[in-house]
C-alpha cells in the first residue's frame, strides 16, 4: 500500500502544474467571457463618429458600389450572351462548348487564383477597380442557370416571334 500512495503522490506532483494550468486558463476564459456583452448596457453615438472620422469608409463604401454594380450589370448581360445560344441553337461545337463550360466548374477557384493574378498584372490591372470587375465577369455556374431557364421558355413563343420578323437579339430582349 505504501507503495502504490507513494506513486499517487508522484503523479499529483507531476501532473499538478498543468491540472493548475489548466484551471487558471478555464478560469480566464469564464472572465472574458463575463467581460464581453452582446447587447450594449449603454448606447454612445460618438463612438460611430470615431469610426467614421478615423476610418475612410466614404472611398471603400464607393469602391464597393461601383464593383457591385459594373460587375453585376456586366455579368448579367454576358452570361445571358452566352447561355441563349446554348440554349435555343444548336451549331458546330455546341456540344464542346456545353462541356468546356462544365469542365471548368469542377476545377477550384484556389487552382486558378495564382494564373489569375499573373494575368492580371500581366495586363496592368492589379490594383486597380477595372482589375476587380474584370474577375468578376463571368463564370460556368450563372451561364447554366441562364441555359436552364431558356430552355424553360416554350419554344412556341420563339417561333410566333420570328414568324412576326423578329430576329434574336429581339426575341432576347423581349
Amino acid at each position: 500500500i505504501d507503495r502504490a500512495g507513494a506513486r499517487i503522490d508522484r503523479a499529483r506532483e507531476r501532473d499538478a502544474p498543468a491540472l493548475r494550468a489548466f484551471a487558471h486558463e478555464r478560469q480566464r476564459v469564464a472572465d472574458r467571457r463575463r467581460q464581453v456583452e452582446v447587447i450594449p448596457v449603454e448606447f454612445h453615438f460618438e463612438n460611430y463618429l470615431t469610426i467614421g472620422s478615423d476610418l475612410p469608409l466614404g472611398p471603400a463604401y464607393r469602391n464597393s458600389l461601383i464593383v457591385a454594380g459594373v460587375s453585376g450589370v456586366l455579368h448579367l448581360l454576358i452570361t445571358t450572351a452566352a447561355a441563349f445560344p446554348l440554349a435555343r441553337h444548336r451549331f458546330p461545337g455546341s456540344g464542346f462548348v456545353k462541356f468546356a463550360f462544365l469542365g471548368t466548374l469542377f476545377v477550384p477557384s484556389q487552382v486558378i487564383l495564382i494564373p489569375t493574378l499573373v494575368i492580371l498584372k500581366a495586363a496592368g490591372l492589379m490594383g486597380k477597380l477595372s482589375g476587380v470587375i474584370v474577375t468578376a465577369l463571368c463564370d460556368a455556374f450563372a451561364i447554366f442557370v441562364f441555359v436552364g431557364f431558356f430552355r424553360g421558355i416554350p419554344k412556341e413563343l420563339e417561333e410566333s416571334a420570328k414568324m412576326d420578323g423578329a430576329g434574336d437579339l429581339r426575341i432576347l430582349t423581349s
